[in-house]
């Protein structure tokens, strides 16, 4: 039919989360990059991204994905883990 049919938003960050989960990092990259590439609008991309680059320890990653995130959508959970981030970098 000539159109392209994205893999569910949701259904790809599950699959991210159990991927992190199985302690598949690069598998849950893949999954959170593809689902920004499908969904560059979504705030709840972004934040899932920033759970995955603090789950490996990339702060200032996970940082730039929250404020991403808070940008699209005001989301409280992305909130308070930006803040989280933030403070544990100042106390450092």
């Amino acid at each position: 039919m000539d159109y392209a049919v994205k893999p569910d938003e949701s259904q790809i960050n599950n699959f991210g989360y159990q991927m992190m989960a199985a302690n598949q990092f690069k598998k849950a990259e893949t999954l959170f990059k593809l689902n920004i590439a499908n969904n560059p609008n979504s705030g709840n991309c972004y934040d899932s991204i920033g759970d995955y680059y603090l789950k490996i320890g990339d702060k200032t990653k996970a940082i730039e994905s929250f404020k991403k995130a808070l940008t699209l959508k005001p989301i409280p959970e992305s909130k308070e883990k930006l803040q989280k981030v933030l403070n544990e970098e100042k106390k450092q």
